[in-house]
C-alpha cells in the first residue's frame, strides 16, 4: 500500500519564554509610597498587570485593569506606584481627587481612587509607561451617587442625582468638574495630568457635596454640589480616570475593587531564541527538520524521535504527538521554547463492497470511508474520480485505486470490480416429452435462482427442477440468475404425445384348473403388461395363457416407444364343475405308500391324480404324503465316582458303560439312542516340603507360611470331581558363627560369601554347602601403615644423618621401610635440601668528586670491586661484591632543525621555537650535572589550497591519489627535505547532476500501432538531446517516432546537461511486438464434401499452452469445447459421432494468452453452420 504524506507547517514564530534564572512574578500591593523593581539580568521584556484603585464609598467606581508587555533593559530600575482606595472624604493615594466634606458623616462625599502606574527614569508623570485609571468617589448627601469607573482608555462619567457628576478623563485631558445643582452651589474641580479633581462643597447647607475624580493618565472631574437643605439631595459623583495602554496591551474597564495592585513578570531574555517551525503537523511515518537560532548552545528534550539532542538543527520523527523543550544558552543568558510536533495518523481506507462484481451492462456504487477526501483512478468506467462514492461500470474486470486524505495525510487502497459472465443455461432433458395426463421432470442449470413462465402445468416456477404437466405441447421460458446476480433467459418446449391403441380381446369361459390363451393386440405399442399376473404364464406377452382359479378380469396395459400407455379389459369366467379332494398320509422312513391311481411311492410330497367329471371338467385328488424320520443317535456323558446318570429312556446308571434306549418319534417311527457313560474317580495328593528358617512357602491355595505343620486343602479336578491335597511342611534352623579378624590398611579381607572388604566394621555373610546356609558375623579391624615425611635443610659442605644412621650431603628424596607392632609396613620419607652459599655482584656509581659508603661504613671514591660478607636467609655464608663506577659529566654541542609549526622541548623541559644558540643545564640519567650547547634552526613549512568542483557521480583524485566523491575540504601532506610537513588543501564542491528520465506511450508497441510518443521527465537539466540510433536524434521535449514495422528491441537514449556542465544519460530498449490477435471465422459447412468442413481459429502471438475455446447454441448450451489450439470442430454435438448440430448461428468464446507479454484476452464471435 502506498503512503502519500505531506507536511503542513505553521508560520515561524519567535516565542517569548520565561527567564530560567528569574521567572517569578513580583506582586506590588498598596503601601502608600513609591516601590521599585530592578530588571533581572538577561531580561529585556516584562509583562505588567496594573489595576487602578476603587473610589471611596459603597458606590465608588472600580478601577481599570491594564495588561501589557514592556521592553526593558537588564539592571534597569522601575518605580511602581500602586493606587490606594479612596476614603470619605480623603482621596486615594496616587492621584485620587478629594471628596468634599459635609455636616454629618452620612453626607460626606468620598475621594477618588488612585491610579496604578510604572515609571522609568526620571520617574515624572511624563515617564509613566503604563497607567490603570482609578474610579471616581461616591457623591455626598443621602443619594450616594454612583461614581464613574477607570476607563479603557477613557474614564466614565459620575452619576448626577442633583449636583452633576464629574466627567470621565480622556487620554488627552482631565475630565471636567460637574456643575452644581443650582448656580448657588459649587462645581467640581476639573481633573489634570495624573490627578482627579476635587468634589464641589455645598455652600448652601453643607449637606450635598460632590465626590472626587479618580486618578489616572488624566484624572476624572469632581462632582458638583447640591444646594438643598432637606429631603432627597446629593452632590454628583466623581468621574473615572483614563488609562495608558501600551501598544499591544489589553484593558478591562472598571473591574478592580479595593486598592490597586501591580504585578511584574519577566518574559523576555537577553537572547532571542527563534525556532522554525514553531509547531508542525506531520503525517505518521514522516519526519521534520527543526532549526533553532539566536543562541550559542542548544539542548533538546526529550530525546524521543530526535536524531540528536544537541545543536541548532534536529530531525524529529516521533511516532505520536510530542512536545519538545529547547533550551538555548550564551555566556550569560538562557532561553527556553517548546515546539509541538503533532503526528496525524494515516487514514485507514476501506471500500464497500469489498469484493464487488457486476454483470455486463450494469454498474455498482463503490463507497470509501476512513478519510475526508477521496481520489479514484483510473477514470475508466467511473462516474467521477472525486468523492466518497462513485458509480463503476467497467467494460472488463478493473482494479481501481482510491487515495484517501485527512488534511494532507494520505493513504491508498485498491478494489477490484469483477465483470462477471452471464450464466450458460442448459436443460436436462434437452427435448422433454410427456404423454397425455402425464408429466416430465425438467432440470435447468447454470445459476442459483430460476424463474419459469408460463406457470401453466408446472408444480413450481421458481426452482431449478420443475415437473411439467401441460394439457398440450407448451414452450417454457426460464430466467436463470447466477451467484453473481447475472441473468440469462432460455426456452424449451415440452411436447405432449398421443396415447397408443389397445384391444384386450373378447370375454371367455373355462373349466376350473384349465388354461386359455388371451388375445390382446395394439398397432402402436411396443410393451404389453397384463394384471393380475399370478395366473398368467407370461404377463408381458400380448397372448399369454391364463389359468385363473376363479372368474377373473384381466387388464392389458400397452406402452409405446415414447412411454405413453393405454389399457383395455377382458373377463375369463371359470365354470364351477371341477372337484378337488385332499388326502393327508404318513409313512415311516423305509416304507412305501399306494396313491389313488394305484402307483406306489416312498418319497414325501404332494401327489395329484386327475379324473374327468361327467361335465367334462377335471377332478383332482391331492395326496400330501409325509415321511417320518427314524433316528439312531450317540451321546457321551461323564460323572464323578459316586454319582448317577438318567438315560433317555428314564433308567438311572452309575457305572461306566454303553447303554441303548429305544424310543418312538411323534410320527410313531422307531428311534435308538446309544449313551456312553464315563465315571471319573476322586483324587488325594500328599506333598512333603522343607524350607530354611526365615523363608516362606506358598501353599496350594496361594497363601504363604513360614512355620512347620500339616496343611489340608479340598480342591476340584479338571473334571469337577473332589481332590484333596495334604502338605507336610518342615522348617530347618539356620546356624550362626562369630569371627574376629584384622588386616593392614593396604590389604583386603574376603568374607565367607566371597565379598571383599577393607574397612573396619561388623559384617554379616551367609554361606554353606548344606540345605540351609550358615550365618557368619565378622568383626574386622584395619590397622594403619605409617608414612613419615622429613624435610631437613643443610648448607653446602655439611652432612645429614638419615633414620638408618647413614650420612648424606646431597639434596634428594630418601625412603626407609620398617614393620609396625601389628606387622604392618611403615615408611619414613626424607626430603633433604642443601642450600648453597651465595656471591652477589651489586653495581653502584657516583659522580666525579663524590664518595660511596659501603654497608660496613667504609667510604670509597675510586672505581673498583669491594667485597662484604653476610649470612643469607638460610643462615649460610654469602659474599656481596660492590662494583663502583664513576659516572661522567656531559658538555655536549648539538644542532637541531625545528619546523616552523613545531616547538622543541629541551632536556631541561624548556620549549624553544625560535632560531638561536641556547645553553641548557640539566641532570644526566645518573644524576650528574651536564650542559648542552644547543643551536636551533627553524625550517619553514608550506601550504596551498586548490578549489575545484566535480559533478555528482564523478571522482576527484588528489596529488597523493585520494579519491573524493563528496563535498568537503581534504588535505594531502608532504614532507620537505627538512622533514617538515607541507599541506595541499582541496576544497571540493560536488555539483548536482541532472537525472535523465523518460516514458513512452504506448510502453510496448505492436507492429500495427503506428507512431510512439516519448515524454521527457528528466529533472535538474537545462539542455537535452534524444538519440534514437538508426532513427536519428531529436531536441523536441516529447518527440514522436515511427519505428520499423517488424518486431524487435530498439535502443533509445536521452542525454541531459545542467548549467554546471554536469550530465546524465538514460537509455532503454523499446520493444515492438507482434500483434496479439485471434481470428474467428464466421461460417463453415460440415457436409463432408472436403471443402470448409472444419472450424478452427487462427491468430498471432498465441500461447498454445494457455488457450481455451467454447461454442454455445442460441440457448447458451455448450456444443463444443477444447483447450487445444490446434483441435478443429466438425459440427458434432459435444464430440459425439452420431449427433450433429443444426444449421444455425453459434457463439464462439476464446480465452487466450499472449506468448510474448503473457497478456490474457477474451475474444467473442459467431459462426454460422451451413450444410
Amino acid at each position: 500500500m502506498n503512503q502519500h504524506l505531506r507536511f503542513l507547517f505553521l508560520l515561524p514564530l519567535i516565542l517569548a519564554v520565561n527567564l530560567l534564572l528569574a521567572q517569578n512574578t513580583t506582586t506590588f500591593n498598596f503601601t502608600g509610597s513609591v516601590q521599585t523593581y530592578t530588571v533581572p539580568p538577561c531580561v529585556n521584556e516584562i509583562e505588567v498587570v496594573a489595576a487602578g484603585a476603587q473610589g471611596g464609598g459603597g458606590n465608588g467606581g472600580n478601577g481599570a485593569v491594564v495588561t501589557a508587555t514592556i521592553a526593558v533593559t537588564p539592571g534597569q530600575v522601575l518605580q511602581v506606584y500602586v493606587g490606594g482606595q479612596g476614603a470619605c472624604p480623603a482621596s486615594g493615594w496616587n492621584g485620587g481627587g478629594f471628596g468634599a466634606n459635609a455636616n454629618g458623616a452620612g453626607n460626606i462625599a468620598c475621594g477618588g481612587g488612585g491610579a496604578s502606574d510604572v515609571r522609568i527614569e526620571p520617574y515624572a508623570l511624563g515617564n509613566r509607561v503604563i497607567v490603570a485609571g482609578g474610579g471616581g468617589g461616591m457623591g455626598g448627601g443621602n443619594t450616594n451617587a454612583v461614581a464613574g469607573v477607570g476607563g479603557c482608555p477613557n474614564g466614565t462619567n459620575g452619576n448626577s442625582p442633583f449636583g452633576q457628576g464629574g466627567f470621565g478623563a480622556s487620554v488627552n485631558a482631565g475630565g471636567n468638574g460637574g456643575p452644581p445643582w443650582i448656580a448657588s452651589g459649587n462645581a467640581g474641580q476639573a481633573g489634570s495630568l495624573g490627578n482627579g479633581g476635587a468634589g464641589g462643597t455645598d455652600p448652601c447647607h453643607n449637606v450635598g457635596p460632590g465626590g472626587g475624580g479618580g486618578g489616572g493618565l488624566y484624572g476624572g472631574g469632581g462632582g458638583g454640589s447640591d444646594c438643598f437643605a432637606s429631603g432627597t439631595l446629593g452632590g454628583g459623583a466623581g468621574g473615572g480616570g483614563s488609562s495608558l495602554i501600551p501598544a499591544g496591551g489589553g484593558c478591562s474597564q472598571g473591574t478592580n475593587s479595593g486598592h490597586g495592585y501591580v504585578t511584574i513578570t519577566p518574559v523576555g531574555l537577553g537572547l532571542e531564541l527563534v525556532v522554525e517551525p514553531a509547531s508542525a503537523i506531520i503525517c505518521e511515518g514522516e519526519s521534520i527538520t527543526i532549526t533553532a537560532s539566536g543562541a550559542d548552545e542548544y539542548t533538546w528534550e526529550p530525546a524521543i524521535g530526535l536524531d540528536t539532542t544537541t545543536g541548532p538543527v534536529v530531525v524529529a520523527s516521533p511516532e505520536e504527538t510530542q512536545t519538545y523543550l529547547l533550551t538555548g544558552e550564551n555566556e550569560e543568558c538562557s532561553d527556553t521554547v517548546s515546539v509541538t510536533v503533532t503526528v496525524i495518523s494515516l487514514p485507514e481506507i476501506s471500500v464497500i463492497p469489498t469484493e464487488p462484481g457486476i454483470c455486463p451492462g450494469e454498474s455498482i456504487t463503490l463507497t470509501a470511508s476512513g478519510a475526508e477526501t477521496y481520489t479514484w483512478s483510473p477514470a475508466t468506467g467511473l462516474s467521477a474520480t472525486e468523492g466518497a462514492s462513485v458509480e463503476a461500470s467497467p467494460a472488463a474486470t478493473q482494479t481501481y485505486s482510491v487515495v484517501g486524505a485527512i488534511g494532507t495525510c494520505e493513504n491508498e487502497t485498491e478494489v477490484t470490480v469483477s465483470l462477471n459472465d452471464v450464466p450458460v443455461v442448459t436443460f436436462e432433458p434437452e427435448d422433454p416429452k410427456l404423454c397425455i395426463d402425464g408429466s416430465v421432470e425438467i432440470t435447468a442449470s447454470g445459476g442459483v435462482a430460476y424463474e419459469w413462465s408460463p406457470a401453466t402445468g408446472l408444480n413450481v416456477n421458481n426452482e431449478a427442477t420443475v415437473i411439467a404437466s401441460p394439457a398440450q405441447s407448451t414452450t417454457y421460458s426460464v430466467t436463470v440468475t447466477d451467484e453473481n446476480g447475472c441473468s440469462e433467459t432460455a426456452e424449451l418446449t415440452a411436447t405432449v404425445l398421443p396415447d397408443p391403441d389397445v384391444d384386450a380381446g373378447t370375454d371367455l369361459e373355462i373349466c376350473p384348473n384349465t388354461g386359455i390363451a388371451l388375445n390382446g393386440s395394439s398397432q402402436t405399442a411396443e410393451l404389453f403388461s397384463w394384471t393380475p399376473e399370478d395366473s398368467l404364464d407370461d404377463p408381458t406377452s400380448p397372448t399369454p395363457i391364463a389359468s385363473p382359479g376363479q372368474t377373473t378380469t384381466y387388464t392389458l396395459t400397452v406402452t409405446d416407444e415414447n412411454g405413453c400407455t393405454a389399457s383395455d379389459e377382458v373377463t375369463i369366467s371359470v365354470i364351477d364343475q371341477n372337484f378337488e379332494t385332499i388326502t393327508e398320509a404318513v409313512i415311516c422312513e423305509g416304507e412305501s405308500y399306494t396313491l389313488p391311481d394305484g402307483t406306489t411311492t416312498s418319497q414325501e410330497g404332494a401327489y395329484e391324480t386327475m379324473f374327468t367329471s361327467v361335465l367334462g371338467c377335471d377332478s383332482l385328488v391331492i395326496t400330501n404324503l409325509t415321511v417320518g424320520l427314524v433316528y439312531d443317535l450317540n451321546e457321551a456323558v461323564s460323572i464323578c465316582e459316586g454319582e448317577s446318570y438318567t438315560l433317555p429312556n428314564g433308567n438311572t446308571v452309575s457305572q461306566a458303560g454303553n447303554y441303548i434306549s429305544e424310543l418312538q418319534t411323534v410320527l410313531e417311527c422307531d428311534s435308538v439312542i446309544t449313551t456312553t457313560v464315563t465315571v471319573h474317580p476322586l483324587e488325594s495328593t500328599l506333598i512333603e516340603a522343607v524350607i530354611c528358617e526365615g523363608e516362606t512357602y506358598t501353599l496350594p491355595d496361594g497363601s504363604a507360611t513360614e512355620v512347620s505343620g500339616q496343611f489340608v486343602f479340598d480342591l476340584f479336578t479338571q473334571f469337577g470331581c473332589d481332590s484333596t491335597v495334604t502338605v507336610n511342611l518342615d522348617v530347618i534352623e539356620t546356624i550362626a558363627v562369630s569371627i574376629e579378624a584384622s588386616i593392614c590398611d593396604n590389604q583386603n579381607y574376603t568374607l565367607p560369601d566371597g565379598e571383599v572388604v577393607n574397612q573396619t566394621g561388623t559384617y554379616t555373610a551367609a554361606a554353606g554347602s548344606g540345605l540351609c546356609d550358615t550365618l557368619y558375623t565378622i568383626e574386622l579391624i584395619v590397622f594403619p601403615t605409617f608414612v613419615t615425611n622429613l624435610n631437613p635443610v643443610i648448607c653446602a659442605g655439611e652432612q645429614y644423618t638419615m633414620p638408618d644412621g647413614s650420612l648424606v650431603s646431597q639434596s634428594g628424596n630418601y625412603t626407609f621401610n620398617f614393620t609396625s607392632v601389628h606387622g604392618c609396613d611403615s615408611t619414613v620419607q626424607v626430603t633433604l635440601t642443601v642450600h648453597p652459599t651465595s656471591e652477589v655482584n651489586i653495581p653502584v656509581g657516583i659522580c666525579p668528586g663524590e664518595s660511596y659508603t659501603l654497608p660496613d661504613g667504609t667510604e670509597i671514591s675510586e672505581a673498583g670491586s669491594y667485597p662484604q660478607m653476610y649470612s643469607n636467609i638460610f643462615g649460610c655464608d654469602s659474599t656481596v661484591l660492590y662494583n663502583l663506577a664513576i659516572f661522567p659529566e656531559y658538555n655536549i654541542d648539538q644542532t637541531i632543525i625545528v619546523c616552523d609549526n613545531q616547538t622543541y622541548i629541551g632536556p631541561d623541559g624548556s620549549a624553544i621555537s625560535q632560531d638561536g644558540f641556547y645553553v641548557l643545564e640539566f641532570t644526566s640519567v645518573h644524576g650528574c650535572d651536564s650542559i648542552i650547547n644547543l643551536t636551533i634552526s627553524i625550517a619553514p613549512t608550506f601550504s596551498a589550497t586548490v578549489i575545484d568542483s566535480i559533478c555528482s557521480g564523478e571522482q576527484y583524485v588528489t596529488f597523493k591519489g585520494q579519491i573524493i566523491t563528496q563535498s568537503g575540504t581534504y588535505a594531502d601532506v608532504f614532507q620537505t627535505p627538512s622533514g617538515c610537513d607541507s599541506i595541499y588543501y582541496f576544497e571540493i564542491t560536488v555539483l548536482p547532476s541532472p537525472k535523465s528520465r523518460f516514458t513512452a506511450s504506448p510502453r510496448v508497441a505492436s507492429i500495427y500501432d503506428g507512431p510512439v510518443q516519448f515524454f521527457n521527465e528528466s529533472i535538474g537539466h537545462t539542455s537535452f538531446v534524444w538519440d534514437f540510433h538508426e532513427f536519428g536524434t531529436s531536441t523536441e521535449n516529447d518527440p514522436v517516432i515511427e519505428f520499423a514495422d517488424k518486431p524487435g528491441f530498439y535502443p533509445v537514449c536521452l542525454y541531459t546537461w545542467n548549467e554546471w556542465g554536469c550530465s546524465d544519460i538514460g537509455c532503454a530498449e523499446f520493444e515492438v511486438r507482434e500483434e496479439f490477435v485471434v481470428y474467428i471465422p464466421n461460417a463453415f459447412s460440415p457436409n463432408g464434401d472436403g471443402i470448409n468442413d472444419l472450424f478452427f481459429v487462427q491468430g498471432e502471438d498465441i500461447d498454445p499452452d494457455h488457450f481455451s475455446m467454447r461454442i454455445f447454441n442460441r440457448w447458451g448450451q455448450l456444443v463444443f469445447s477444447t483447450d487445444n489450439l490446434f483441435e478443429k470442430w466438425n459440427g458434432s454435438h459435444l464430440g459425439t459421432s452420431s449427433h450433429f448440430v443444426h444449421d444455425e448461428v453459434y457463439v464462439v468464446k476464446v480465452i487466450a494468452q499472449s506468448a510474448s507479454t503473457q497478456e490474457v484476452r477474451e475474444f467473442v464471435g459467431t459462426v454460422t453452420v451451413l450444410r
